[in-house]
Parts: structure tokens; sequence; C-alpha cells
């Protein structure tokens, strides 16, 4: 049937539409593939600028962790790699076996595009485009029929022998969890060993004990009743001593308790106790003597019941005080919070605001929180930084945190989105433009709440939320969600809870946060091995270990209330006396004492209260710039405060400690301490030097008219002017003063730390190699610390004379050693020689320094003379060589040197004034059989990677 006429002009039109379409679609896909070109193009042009500008590999993320690759492990003859899952966890994500990978997740989260003998290609992943080839695990040059590398110890059979009680010579995985066992004890080893200096520093003051370690006499192996029963008088009378101490005080619930309202120190049973734990925890770690000891940490079930007790009443009392109390300390900030989200009930946010400030969940999303707030703070809103927040600054900021968690918590793909950005950065200019872009986004999404928090946290608008009373009765709609009181929980983290009690903010938090992460990683591995089905039965004294995604678990729930332990009011008088030694006081201890009882505390001889009006402007001046700083309650509790001020009196010393801190800062100090506001017209050595000579020249006296501060006239303004000037400046001052003192001591005493790992390791790793570095000479037990570096080297040695050094040693016998480490004849020769200029009475003396921390404890003495300072590193081991000068007398009796090497070191020091670097490499060849650790420990570029001669050497 023929078309009519309609149906013709409508298959045209049809006809036409189609061929646009086609046209259009060619277009599009024309256009298409030229995007995606241009965005490949640009992509790759991306990459290629980030390889060009990539620091050096030390300072910077792995391409392959970057693109997504977790951990490579080698099992039999496959190798499996996994991928980054939610937090720690490790994805197996591929098998390799003969050349050829299998995917074992789907979909996979990066490619292998080429796998040979030598190397695997990978793809894919967070950066597209990326292609990073990473080594072979499996594969060997020297030694091609070899699976799997032992460690550079060479101690990988005798660790698996221990943890596991078998050895796993076809994998590497089981080594890989057994070091980060290791890395735990190293970490304790520090922490404990500082906790027993500060305690042993209450004896210095007592006793004058200096230098003495009594408390490390202290064991769990006696009873405080079994105790006085078998110590003599003398070593009584000490112990007593310390336990009336009223410096106890500082340590707070550790060593005080409360009854109706009345603060004593605890039983002289409870201090032992608690004191008796951290000092066995110090020696476990310190002196791995035996394996009847190896496990005592893993097995502190066993501990007597009086201190299972002791740790039972120390973790109960916290958890209690946080839950009894939270809506009612939190009533505030709780309302402030259901105005900004109205559309949540208050019960719902009350769980998730304790589950910000107690458990912290915030701090385990794999980014910060406190960092996009801050970039917010300098970046966005500068108002969050404005002068009339300073006194509810903490209240302000803990308000935008939870507002800001609150997004991601809320929002799963927010949070993964953030992970996953960050863990495809390599370098830190990366993160921080990732940080700086994610800050803009949540400051434009909150402007509006964070308006409303400022003006809620200021003024009328608190007493407004103080009268409400919509949220009484509250406390028990969030029971199921507060922390249990800890019944449960294992004595491993009850006493890291008791540790913490000695350690400072900082330390607390580096301490807890190593052991989450080490925990983590183990229950990781665990994961990962069970998942493999491969063996994973830990001898009986390491069965611990089977739990530790328990003991993960109970230390995130520590992390949330373990602090800094405050000062307990009960130490007013003391800390009164610590703050006018530290400020330069002169007098007797008992004019001092008289003069606190009646011009601080308000009392007579007689205890009876003087009858004194508006005269507290001192005392107030004192306890708000002195007794309520961070820094002075750091310094009284690692340094003698008249020790102090004594050091402040080094300009060199206070010099070198100013330089360190940044210009703009300096600027703000020399501003407030001097008035003079044209610091851009003056060097920063300038300022740093008339910085130095006001704190030098502190005393007491600049501060002692401090009530005039408060009684200048209203109707004389510019005598009131004049006085509020003169208030800032000496609070300036003071600030700087404790600043400069608290950076100087904290940094000495974290580089004492480094030494602690680098001599824990030696006596552990002595044990694996077996050799016996405890000797006995008559009666008196003694320790040779090159022992260890010497048998590895195979350096014979003759009881008589020492070690039978060779005068032309063959550098070929580096083949010979017992571990990879000094088996390159450079290395090798590097070792022997500083060995042979060392002495093993200087070395015993060096290792006992650090030990005791016994030049930091005496640095008022070993300062004096100093010249010159360019690194905390070079201070502290001129310090350390003064005090081995002193204390090992060689002026008096040469012949305890048996090196005439170390004679001209020490001549050298007293000549010059300043470290000698060869001293250095002498004392420190304990560590010499660790290559890496004993350069890292000796040599001043690489210790601090950011120190000044390093940079000097760079630019040049």
């Amino acid at each position: 049937m023929a078309k009519n006429a309609r149906q013709l002009r409508e298959e045209r039109e049809a006809a036409r539409r189609k061929a646009i379409r086609e046209k259009a679609g060619e277009r599009m896909r024309i256009e298409e593939e030229r995007k995606k070109e241009q965005q490949a193009a640009e992509e790759a042009e991306k990459i290629k600028k980030m390889k060009e500008e990539m620091p050096p590999k030390g300072e910077r993320k792995s391409l392959a962790k970057a693109i997504g690759v977790k951990s490579t492990f080698v099992v039999g003859d496959k190798v499996y790699m996994t991928s980054f899952g939610k937090g720690n966890d490790a994805i197996v994500e591929k098998k390799v076996e003969n050349n050829s990978s299998e995917d074992i997740t789907i979909p996979p989260a990066f490619e292998l595009s080429e796998v040979t003998d030598e190397k695997y290609t990978v793809t894919g992943g967070r950066i597209k485009g990326l292609e990073v080839t990473v080594d072979n695990p499996a594969h060997y040059k020297d030694k091609p029929n070899l699976r799997v590398r032992n460690d550079s110890l060479c101690l990988k059979p005798k660790l698996e022998e221990r943890f596991y009680g078998k050895t796993f010579p076809d994998d590497n995985i089981h080594i890989q969890l057994i070091y980060n066992i290791l890395d735990i004890e190293k970490i304790l080893a520090v922490y404990s060993s500082n906790a027993v200096y500060v305690l042993n520093n209450i004896l210095d003051y007592e006793l004058k004990a200096e230098n003495k370690d009594y408390i490390s006499s202290l064991n769990c192996d006696l009873t405080f009743e079994e105790y006085e029963n078998r110590k003599s008088k003398d070593v009584l009378d000490i112990f007593y001593n310390f336990a009336d101490s009223s410096k106890l005080y500082y340590f707070g619930e550790a060593f005080c308790t409360t009854e109706k309202n009345k603060t004593r120190l605890k039983s002289y049973d409870e201090i032992y106790e608690i004191t008796a734990l951290i000092a066995q925890l110090r020696q476990w770690c310190f002196h791995d003597e035996g394996e009847n000891k190896q496990g005592w940490l893993y097995n502190l079930e066993s501990l007597k019941d009086n201190f299972k007790y002791t740790l039972d009443d120390l973790y109960r009392a916290p958890i209690n005080k946080i839950n009894r109390n939270f809506i009612k300390t939190n009533k505030v900030n709780l309302l402030i919070l259901a105005d900004i989200f109205r559309d949540e009930s208050k019960e719902k946010l009350a769980k998730e605001y304790y589950d910000f400030l107690v458990t912290k969940k915030q701090k385990n999303m794999g980014f910060s929180i406190k960092h996009i707030r801050e970039i917010i703070a300098d970046s966005f809103c500068d108002t969050l930084r404005d002068q009339k927040y300073d006194s509810v600054r903490s209240k302000l900021y803990k308000l935008i945190d939870f507002v800001i968690y609150h997004d991601y918590l809320n929002d799963d793909n927010l949070t993964q989105n953030m992970v996953n950005k960050l863990r495809a950065s390599i370098i830190d200019d990366e993160k921080e433009k990732i940080y700086l872009e994610e800050s803009e986004e949540v400051f434009n999404r909150h402007k509006d709440d964070i308006d409303l928090i400022c003006n809620a946290v200021v003024g009328s608008s608190i007493k407004e939320y103080q009268k409400d009373n919509s949220l009484n009765g509250f406390e028990s709609k969030i029971e199921d969600i507060k922390l249990d009181d800890g019944s449960h929980d294992s004595y491993f983290v009850k006493l890291m809870y008791a540790l913490t009690m000695f350690l400072s903010g900082k330390e607390i938090n580096d301490l807890l946060t190593t052991l989450i992460n080490k925990f983590d990683n183990i229950r990781s591995f665990n994961q990962t091995i069970n998942g493999l089905k491969l063996d994973n039965e830990f001898t009986d004294r390491y069965s611990f270990f089977k739990n530790s995604d328990r003991i993960y678990d109970e230390l995130v729930k520590l992390n949330s209330f373990a602090r800094m332990t405050d000062v307990d009011v009960s130490a007013k008088k003391q800390m009164f006396i610590d703050a006018l030694d530290i400020l330069g006081i002169k007098g007797q201890k008992e004019e001092i004492e008289k003069f606190v009882q009646s011009e601080m505390l308000g009392y007579d001889a007689n205890g009876k209260p003087l009858k004194k009006k508006g005269e507290n402007g001192l005392r107030n001046f004192i306890i708000n710039n002195v007794i309520d700083s961070k820094r002075f309650k750091y310094l009284i509790r690692y340094a003698n405060p008249k020790k102090i001020r004594a050091v402040a009196q080094s300009t060199v010393t206070v010099r070198f400690v100013l330089d360190s801190i940044p210009e703009s800062q300096i600027d703000r100090y020399y501003i407030s301490c001097t008035g003079n506001k044209d610091v851009k017209n003056i060097s920063k050595s300038e300022k740093v030097k008339e910085l130095a000579d006001i704190i030098s020249n502190i005393n007491f006296n600049q501060f002692k008219n401090a009530d005039k501060y408060q009684k200048a006239r209203a109707d004389k303004p510019e005598d009131k002017s004049a006085m509020a000037e003169l208030k800032r400046k000496n609070q300036a001052i003071i600030r700087i003063y404790l600043t400069v003192m608290y950076l100087l001591l904290k940094n000495l005493v974290n580089i004492n730390a480094r030494y602690i790992t680098g001599f824990h390791c030696v006596e552990r790793d002595a044990e694996l190699y077996g050799v016996e570095i405890t000797k006995k000479s008559g009666k008196r037990k003694f320790k040779n610390f090159r022992l260890l570096t010497a048998d590895i080297m195979n350096i014979e040695c003759n009881s008589t004379n020492g070690f039978a050094f060779e005068e032309n040693p063959n550098p070929a016998d580096a083949e010979k050693c017992k571990n990879v480490y000094l088996r390159k004849k450079k290395r090798y020769m590097q070792v022997y020689t500083n060995m042979k200029n060392s002495d093993a009475v200087m070395v015993a003396d060096f290792r006992n320094s650090v030990a005791h921390f016994s030049f930091i404890r005496n640095i008022n003495v070993y300062i004096k003379d100093i010249a010159y300072i360019n690194s905390y590193f070079e201070l502290y081991h001129y310090l350390s060589q003064k005090y081995l000068i002193g204390f090992s007398e060689y002026k008096k009796d040469n012949s305890k040197f048996f090196s005439e090497k170390v004679l001209r070191y020490a001549e050298s020091v007293e000549k010059y004034h300043t470290y000698n670097k060869d001293f250095v490499k002498a004392y420190c060849v304990p560590m010499g059989y660790n290559i890496p650790r004993y350069k890292n420990l000796t040599i001043n570029e690489l210790f601090d990677m950011n120190n000044c001669v390093l940079n000097e050497k760079k630019e040049k």
C-alpha cells in the first residue's frame, strides 16, 4: 500500500531527528574523549610534578602506601598483599604465586599490571594514573633460593622460638608481630624510667640522696609487711621519709585520699605498693635477666592480692568520678548543643557528647578534628582568637570540635573520603592542602553554629543556661553508654594507668597512643594470621597477646580518663615554697617557710589565722602566674627549683633555648617584657640577648610588691595604668622564664629517653644472643656493656687486660660478624676503632648516668662553664661528659681510664668547654652492634634531622 504524504513527512522528520541525535551523540562522544584525554594529561602532569617535588625518601610516605598497599607477607611459596581497611585493619587483596596474581577481595583496591621474579608493578588504587614498582619481597639477588630473609640482627629464629615455641623459616609475618611487642617494651622502658626518676627526685629534697636510685630497689616480691620485717632500720627510714614527704601531694590520687572533705596521704602500705609496682615495671623493662622474668608484665594476674587491690582502687576511682557527675558537669555545653542540633533528641546528643568527651572516639577517625578547628580559627574565622574568649577558650573550642565531630560521626562517607584523601597524600604540604580545603567546607557548613557558640559562652548567656532545669534526672538516660567500673579489665592496663600518674600530659599522650597503635597492629596481625590459617599459638608466657583486641579496647578506654594527675590542694604550702625558690628567693629554709606561712597562707607560727584585709595580691600573683602554670608543675616534678634558678643564670644556655623559639613569639615576649614595640628594627639576636639577661637576673624581690597591683588608686588613672603595665610585664617575664626552663629540661629528658631505649635494647639483645654482660669480680657484680658488640664482632675478651685488640685489624673479619649490620668493612672498622678507644668503666658510668638521669639532676653544676651550644644533642653530651669526668675522678686517678684516647677526650672537654664528638662514639659502643641506632645516637646531624648543623650543611 502506497504511503501517503503525511507518513512520508513523518518518516523524513524521524530520519532527520535521528541524524541530529547521532551527530550530537558523536560530538558528545568526541567531547567526552577529549575531556578524558585532558584529565589524563592533567593527572599525568600532577603525578610528574609530585614526583619532582617529592622530598627525600626518609621524609615522605612510600608511593606504594599512598596508592593503597598496606603490607606484603611471604608465606611459603606465596606472597599476600594487603590494603588499608577501616582503622588499622589489613584486607588481604592479592595472592601471588608462580608470577601470577589472584584477587582475594572483589573489587580489588589496586591492580598488579606486572609480576616478575624481581618486582611487582602496582596501578590503580587511590592515585589514578600512578604506576608504582615494588620489590618482590620473596626475591633476593644474592640468594635466589631464599624465600624469607632473616632480620638484620639475625635474631628471627630466637625470637620466634621465644614467643611461639617454634620457628617460621618460610614466613615473615610472625616476626613483624613480634617486633611490635618489642616496641611496647621499648616505650615502657623509657616512661617507667622517667617515673622512677621523678619519685627519686623527692628523695633528693628529703635526704639529699643525689644520684641514688632508692626507688628501683623496691619490687613486688615482698608485701609491705614482709618489707618492714626484712629490711634494716636505715633502709626503712629512707622509705618513711619518702612516704611522709609533702611532695607526694604533687601526684594527687596516686598517693592521696579524701575522707569527709579532708585530704591526707595514703597509708605506708598503699604508698609502698604503688611505688613498688612502678619500680618493678622499670626494672623489668630495663633489665632482661633470664626466662623467669620475661613474662612478668604479661601475667600480672599472678600478682599478690595486696598489689592487685591497689591497682583496682586506683583504676576504679576516676571512672566513678566521671560517671557520677557527667550531666551536672557538662549541663551548659549540652544545652548549647541542643540549641544547635534542634532536630536531635537531647538523649542522643548526650550520648554522642559522652563519647566525644570521655571515650574520645574522634581520636580514632584517622584525621585530626582539632587541626581542622585550628585552621578554621587561623584562616576563616579570626574571631575565635579574640582575647575576650581567653577565660572560656577551652569551652569554646570543645563545643566547636564537637560540632565538627558530629558531621563525621553521622556521615560515614564523609569520614572515609577524608581518610582516603589523607592516605593518598605523600608529602606534608599535600596533607595540609587537604586539611585546608576540608576546613573551608566545614566552616561554610557551620558559620551560624560557630556564631551561636561564640555568643553562648560569654556574658549572661551562660547564666541563662545554668538556670535551665530541663536536664534534671537525665543521668539515668545515658547509663547504657557509660564506662564500666573496670572490674574485669586487665591488670596490664591498670598498671599503665598507675604509670600515667607520674608522667606529664604529653608523655601520657605519647605512651598511650603508642600502646594503642601497637596493640591495634598486633590485633590486625593476629587477624591476618588466623585468616591465612597459619599457626598462631603463643607460648604460655606470651599467651596474653591472643587477647590483643581486648587490651586495645581497654587502652582506648584508659585514654579517655588518663591525664596528668592534678596536684592536690594539700600541697599548697610546698608549692608556694617551690614557687618562691624557682623565683630566686633568698634566705634559709626556716625563714622561707615562715614567710609562706604568714604571707601566702595567712597563719601565724601557731597555725592561727592572721587578720589581714585586702593583702592577697602577692599570694594571688604567685598562684596565677607560677603555681597554676603547667610549665611549673613539670619543672617541680623533674627538677629541684633552686637548681633551676641556678641554671637560668647560664646566659649561654638561655640564649640557645630562646634562639630555638620562632621570632614571632620572641617579638611578643620582647614587647611584653621590655615595653619596646619597635621589634622590626632590632635583630633577633639582640632581642634574645636582652631577654636572656632579664631571665638570668630574675629575683623574687622584683615581684614582692604585687599587692600594689590591686591597691592602685582608681582616682589616679596614671597610677593604676602604671601598675597594670608593671603587672603585665612581670607576668610576661615569669612566663618566658618558665617556658625557657621547661623547654630546656623537657628536651634533655627526651634525649635521655633515646639512650634509655638504646641500653634497654643492649640488655635485651645480649640475652637473645646468649651473651652474659653481667660479670662477677669477687663478691661484686658488674656489667660490661661492651661485651655484646665485641661478641658479634668476634673480638676476644681477655679477663685480665680487657679485649684483645689487634694493632692492624683485618677488615675482612667483617664478613664473619654475627649480624648483618656489621658485615660491611667500613662499618666494622669504625666500630672497631671506637671500641679500641673506649673504656669499660667509662661506658658503665655513662650507662648508669643515663639510667638514673645523673647529670640532668645536677645540670646546674655541669652547665656553668659551657662555651657555646648549637643543638640539644651537643648540650646533652657536654653535660654527660662533664659528669663522667667528675664522677670517674680522672684528675685524681688516671688509672681508672685504660685508654689514652679517653684521657685526651676528657682534656679536650675541659680545655674547650664543649662536647667531644669522639668521646660520644666511644662511650656509646655498646650500641655499636646495631649500626643504624649507633649512628643515630652518636652523630649530631642524624640525631635531630631539624638541627641547625644539618641545615647549614644542606645549604652548602
